[in-house]
């Protein structure tokens, strides 16, 4: 469809990858909210499935190439911000929320939240490089926070020193000037399966 600009503004999402794109970002608000209720298990959980959203976005895009050219401007803005949501603004929220005053868990969510608006900005300017990002896509430090917080956790208790010091990790990986291939649809399998034992975990505590 065509989105006119006197269109009504929810209109952007009457578009199957928009929608997905949207509600990624509204999982990624309801992460936070139970991230900062304790409910960290919880929290982990949706950021995935918003994690899972930002793959089944791009995916279905490239499925539906006779999309309005207006449409695919929007969902490109739109999932720049909801990437800004799951992996930047969440990992901050959780780290603050289950630091217990740590100062390497803190200043890591806050490094992690900063190296997502460099990242994304400058993603959103040189986009791939031959098919690669630069640097490590931002979402991926999700499955860093929710493997790290589960693998510490099976140890005995996932510090939040050891998730700081994970999280400055990513931030610089973020930020780095390596090439990184773009998912395939195994990785987007793979994210799934994770969300799935993401999910299972949280029901289980």
């Amino acid at each position: 469809m065509q989105l006119k600009r006197s269109a009504p503004i929810i209109l952007a999402v009457a578009d199957g990858p928009n929608l997905i794109t949207f509600l990624g970002g509204l999982l990624s608000i309801l992460a936070c909210i139970a991230a900062m209720a304790d409910g960290f298990a919880l929290a982990l959980a949706l950021a995935m499935w918003a994690h899972v959203a930002d793959s089944a976005d791009g995916w279905l895009a490239r499925h539906q190439p006779a999309r309005a050219l207006a449409i695919r401007e929007i969902g490109k803005q739109m999932d720049s911000l909801a990437d800004l949501l799951s992996s930047g603004a969440f990992p901050l929220v959780f780290l603050i929320a289950y630091s217990d005053g740590n100062v390497v868990a803190i200043v890591g969510g806050v490094c992690l939240c900063a190296a997502g608006l460099l990242r994304l900005s400058y993603f959103g300017v040189h986009g791939l490089d031959n098919g690669h990002f630069i640097g490590l896509p931002q979402p991926h430090n999700l499955l860093v926070l929710t493997g790290g917080y589960w693998s510490l956790s099976a140890l005995g208790q996932a510090s939040p020193g050891a998730l700081g010091a994970m999280a400055l990790l990513t931030a610089f990986l973020h930020v780095a000037s390596f090439r990184f291939p773009k998912m395939s649809d195994v990785a987007i399998v793979v994210t799934v399966l994770a969300a799935i034992a993401a999910t299972y975990l949280a029901l289980m505590v």
